[in-house]
């Protein structure tokens, strides 16, 4: 049999939803810049920890010795270097005994030796993905692209898991277009 497809990264459906045009609390789940920004809808947070714990738990009994000899495009279950927390996560490249791996619950992309990865069962790779990624409306499409301090000051006023007041205001393919209460690049008059 073949195995179970993961949900299409090209599909909005693919993600855990993010209502478009209403004031929401979410959680920041990282931040690369003020265009590559993810975040989960705070009334999935819950869902989204419970989900890390069974992965967590999945690994911790499964047979030592079990291993994956991963394919690029794959969604296994693999091991963080930076807190040694287990995370679903794509195969975006292999070279050697290492993997690049991009993990659609939180959006960050790691590279990890191939020994840090696991197989993950049908049922987790056909779930959701937490992580929506968002695009902050002034830094949006026909913008200047952001400065290096600009990339500073949103990740300092965005540090993982603080909740914010966001506004979608559009949805470009997977990306989300959105206002979060007191960030800006200008002051708005």
């Amino acid at each position: 049999s073949s195995p179970v497809q993961p949900p299409d990264y090209s599909l909005v459906t693919s993600y855990v939803p993010l209502p478009l045009n209403t004031c929401l609390p979410a959680i920041i789940l990282h931040v690369e810049s003020p265009t590559q920004l993810f975040v989960c809808h705070a009334a999935h947070w819950e869902d989204l920890n419970r989900f890390q714990a069974h992965l967590q738990s999945v690994a911790a009994n499964m047979d030592q010795g079990t291993t994956v000899q991963p394919v690029v495009g794959q969604l296994v279950m693999i091991r963080s270097e930076q807190d040694n927390l287990w995370y679903r996560g794509t195969v975006i490249k292999l070279h050697k005994s290492k993997a690049k791996i991009y993990c659609p619950d939180y959006g960050f992309v790691e590279k990890i030796p191939v020994s840090s990865i696991l197989p993950l069962g049908d049922s987790d790779v056909r779930r959701a993905y937490w992580a929506s990624h968002c695009t902050l409306v002034d830094w949006g499409e026909g913008m200047q692209e952001a400065t290096m301090i600009e990339v500073e000051r949103v990740k300092q006023m965005l540090p993982v898991t603080k909740q914010v007041e966001l506004q979608v205001m559009e949805v470009d393919g997977v990306k989300f277009i959105i206002d979060i209460k007191g960030i800006a690049r200008f002051e708005r008059q």
